[in-house]
């Protein structure tokens, strides 16, 4: 039996047993992650885990009662109901009703409200199901991640995002399909300063099948776009180009392409550390899409909309391809630089 041991480290009081673990459950179904991260407070350090499935996703604060609606949960306060589909679909199997509430496709992300109500008690902390994604016939093949929210012990609501190829255009043809089978995972032993972990997960046997149509081009006309085009020498003949920025009602992100060699034995992590033009701090991790392009997505941090310039501080670290323990020590590389935002325009 595998035995995993994080220290971590002492000055990190803010993260507690209880939010591992949500963290942990938080998205059960990655399909091509090969290391998972768990993000510590600080632009310095990192503990990297395999087997173990963390994502730096929105905090889902509002979560903590019925909601349906997911502009509450997603925590935005301006009103998007031209860019959300209503779906209210409900498939029961085997005891566990799950309800597909509202989707909203945000140019390359699905993002999906999701309720389970159960007939018997369940340990949502541990919940697991399996989950495939359909887009116009096509099985994606990606990561997602998102927050769960257990209201009780027979109810709770989560809400993932998909990370999609591409963006998509027009009407969206979606199947997603639920399916979970009783098992314990007896091949891991986590320990956290030295305190056991509950590993084992908790299903229903079972299959949900959902198929429904949605649309972003709305959301995609009003989506702001911004060239950067900033290049930043990683040394070694290694580098990562700040592309582009967007802005819309539902998200706030920084695309970036990335010159890297021998991916085979190593992969680079990066975040962004800086704050605005009135000293709000924001961090912004990267998550890399394939080989070479990647994202930062403002969760988090998101910015201020009377901000007019970000300034930034790119930080990376080097993960080895090995799938053994890691702690990351985070550096900064490069002069801090300035981003407009007041050229921020229509696309």
């Amino acid at each position: 039996m595998k035995k995993y041991d994080i220290k971590m480290p002492k000055d990190l009081d803010d993260i507690t047993k209880e939010s591992i673990d949500r963290g942990m459950e938080a998205r059960r179904n990655i399909k091509f992650k090969k290391v998972s991260k768990l993000a510590i407070a600080s632009c310095l350090t990192i503990v990297t885990i395999s087997s173990l499935f963390i994502f730096r996703e929105p905090v889902y604060a509002n979560m903590n009662k019925f909601i349906y609606d997911i502009k509450e949960a997603l925590g935005i306060s301006k009103n998007i109901d031209n860019y959300k589909t209503t779906l209210n679909k409900t498939n029961t199997d085997n005891g566990l009703k799950i309800t597909l509430n509202e989707v909203v496709l945000n140019n390359d992300e699905l993002i999906v409200h999701t309720s389970y109500n159960s007939k018997k008690k369940m340990n949502w902390d541990l919940f697991n199901l399996d989950t495939e994604l359909y887009i116009n016939g096509e099985l994606i093949l990606s990561s997602s991640g998102g927050g769960s929210s257990p209201i009780d012990d027979n109810n709770m609501e989560e809400v993932i995002t998909y990370k999609l190829p591409s963006d998509l255009e027009g009407d969206v043809d979606v199947k997603l399909v639920y399916s979970g089978s009783n098992f314990k995972n007896n091949d891991i032993e986590l320990y956290i300063n030295d305190e056991k972990v509950e590993s084992k997960t908790e299903s229903v046997n079972g299959k949900w099948v959902f198929e429904f149509k949605t649309n972003g081009d709305e959301l995609s006309k009003d989506t702001k776009y911004m060239e950067i085009n900033k290049t930043i020498d990683l040394g070694n003949g290694e580098s990562i180009t700040l592309t582009h920025m967007t802005i819309n009602r539902i998200s706030q992100r920084i695309f970036y392409t990335r010159k890297m060699n021998n991916l085979e034995q190593y992969d680079y992590e990066f975040k962004l550390c800086g704050e605005d033009e009135s000293f709000n701090h924001i961090d912004v991790w990267g998550y890399n899409k394939d080989e070479v392009n990647g994202v930062f997505e403002f969760s988090e941090d998101r910015v201020d909309e009377s901000a007019k310039e970000l300034n930034f501080t790119l930080y990376f670290a080097k993960v080895l391809n090995n799938y053994e323990l890691q702690t990351l020590n985070y550096e900064p590389i490069g002069e801090l630089f300035v981003i407009s935002l007041d050229k921020l325009k229509m696309d």
